[in-house]
């Protein structure tokens, strides 16, 4: 026999044995990061902490958390660049609106100055040339 265990013994059983570095995210024996402490993909996926009772094995789900947050994260990012080109659209068709609605009153209100100009000088006997000049000098 080899007697009896030291408190080093008891702490052994709660820590994970230490394994070779592998090669692969998808590989069992990479515990990954420089000390060993991050797991691989398959260790967060299918190595179950042991609980109080000494049983473990089958599903982590608190691997299959952080890789659902994951896969959530990438969601999220896919649809903020969606929102952002959406945007971008909204602010184009925005500013595209602006321009034509700025161009039909410039053209409205040219319209709107000549008429008057060109009434009041005919009613005053003025020159047609005076009311181009006018013209000219005051537009838009």
């Amino acid at each position: 026999m080899a007697g009896p265990l030291s408190a080093q013994d008891f702490m052994s059983f709660s820590r994970p044995p230490q394994r070779p570095q592998g090669h692969g995210v998808l590989d069992m024996t990479n515990p990954g990061g420089v000390g060993g402490d991050q797991m691989s993909f398959l260790q967060q996926l299918f190595m179950n902490p042991t609980n109080a009772e000494g049983q473990g094995g089958g599903i982590n789900f608190d691997g299959l958390s952080a890789i659902a947050s994951g896969i959530g994260s990438l969601g999220n990012i896919y649809n903020s660049f969606q929102q952002n080109k959406l945007a971008r659209d909204s602010f184009n068709f925005t500013k595209d609106s602006y321009n034509t609605n700025l161009a039909n009153q410039t053209q409205t209100y040219n319209t709107s100055l000549e008429d008057r100009i060109r009434s009041r000088y005919n009613t005053e006997n003025r020159d047609a040339g005076a009311a181009d000049e006018y013209l000219a000098a005051h537009k838009l």
